[in-house]
């Protein structure tokens, strides 16, 4: 994640577990002036989380309609931070397991659903997360490429 936060011009340091008391962040990072909190989440769909144990693959089967619908389930689960926290938070989806949650096509039908009404959620961003630089996208807008 930061990795591709930096691409963008940004120059955050490696991330850390925070200091002190949990408090549901799960890193942080400096870019020497400013701290970027990092909460992770990911899908809490059983189905899929059964299929990953059973045949190896994660979304076979499933259509891009119900990756949205997942993407933003897991979203909803962090809907429970307070509206004054969330602006000090980048949500990041955690899709190394499930790169299908990645995929552009995903991305693009979620953010036409869905990503005006997360972008007003207040988070400072929100991320999905795949294994590689490019399968990391933001969700929390409307742009094709932010």
């Amino acid at each position: 994640m930061i990795e591709r936060l930096n691409q963008d011009g940004s120059h955050w340091g490696k991330p850390h577990p925070p200091e002190g008391r949990e408090a549901g962040i799960d890193c942080e990072t400096t870019d020497g002036t400013s701290r970027l909190n990092i909460q992770v989440t990911r899908s809490a769909d059983i189905r899929l989380w059964r299929n990953l144990g059973k045949v190896g693959s994660a979304v076979e089967g499933v259509t891009i309609e119900e990756i949205a619908d997942q993407l933003r389930a897991a979203i909803a689960h962090k809907e429970s931070v307070p509206p004054s926290n969330r602006g000090n938070i980048l949500l990041a989806f955690n899709a190394l397991d499930t790169p299908g949650h990645a995929v552009g096509a995903a991305v693009d039908l979620f953010r036409r659903r869905y990503g005006a009404e997360v972008a007003a959620l207040g988070f400072s961003a929100i991320w999905v997360v795949g294994p590689t630089v490019s399968l990391m996208m933001r969700l929390d807008c409307l742009d094709p490429v932010p």
